[in-house]
C-alpha cells in the first residue's frame, strides 16, 4: 500500500466501521485545513446522514465519500491508502494490519474495554499512531506514520488460516463418538502454531 492517488497525494482513509459518527464531519474539515496535502476517502457506512452532508460539503477529487461498500471495495480503499484513521475497533484495526497500514486513533475516556486492549496492542507492536483526539492531527502525521511501516512488515497475521485449519478438524472428526471428537478436537488445536 503505497498511498499513491490523486496528483500523487497519499490517501488518509477514514473509517468507523459499519456507521460513521457525525463527528466524522468534523475530522474531515480539520484534515482538510491542517494537511490539505491528503486526498481522504470517508466510509460512512450506514451513516445516510453523514454521507449527505459530506457529498455536500465536502466531495470532490480529494475527498472522495463513500456509504455502505462491499467487503472488496473497503478492500480496495485500504490497499491504497497510506494511512486509516478511525476508532481502535478489533476488525478495523486488524484489516489496516492485514493490509500493512499504519493505524491512527485517539485514546479517550469513552473508550469501550475491547479498544483499551486494541490501544495498547497498537502502541505495543508500533503499527500505528495515538493521538489525544483526531480532530486535532499532528503537523508532521505523515512522518509519524512512515516510522510504522517496519513493524507492519513484520506483522504475521494468520487467523484466517488458523480458524480454517481448526473447522478442517472439526469435520474431520465428524461420525466418531462424542468423547472421541472432543479430544481430537482438543489434539488438533493444541497442534496449532498459534502464537
Amino acid at each position: 500500500a503505497d498511498g499513491a492517488a490523486v496528483e500523487g497525494r497519499a490517501t488518509a482513509l477514514i473509517f468507523f466501521g459499519g456507521y460513521a459518527p457525525m463527528r466524522t464531519m468534523k475530522i474531515v474539515q480539520h484534515l482538510r485545513a491542517s494537511h490539505p496535502q491528503l486526498k481522504l476517502v470517508v466510509l460512512c457506512g450506514g451513516n445516510v446522514t453523514l454521507e449527505a452532508q459530506l457529498r455536500q460539503e465536502h466531495a470532490g477529487p480529494l475527498c472522495e465519500v463513500e456509504g455502505m461498500l462491499s467487503a472488496a471495495r473497503v478492500r480496495q480503499h485500504l490497499a491504497s491508502a497510506r494511512l486509516v484513521i478511525g476508532k481502535p475497533g478489533p476488525g478495523v484495526v486488524a484489516e489496516a494490519g492485514v493490509c500493512r497500514v499504519p493505524f491512527v486513533t485517539e485514546d479517550h475516556t469513552g473508550i469501550m474495554p475491547q479498544e483499551r486492549s486494541v490501544l495498547r496492542w497498537i502502541e505495543s507492536q508500533g503499527v500505528g499512531i495515538i493521538v489525544p483526539d483526531l480532530e486535532h492531527m499532528p503537523s508532521d502525521l505523515l512522518t509519524r506514520i512512515s516510522s510504522c511501516r517496519e513493524a507492519l512488515e513484520c506483522q504475521d497475521n494468520r487467523a484466517v488460516f488458523e480458524v480454517s485449519a481448526c473447522i478442517r478438524c472439526l469435520m474431520s472428526c465428524k461420525g466418531a463418538d462424542q468423547g472421541k471428537d472432543w479430544r481430537e478436537v482438543q489434539q488438533c488445536v493444541a497442534n496449532l502454531s498459534i502464537g
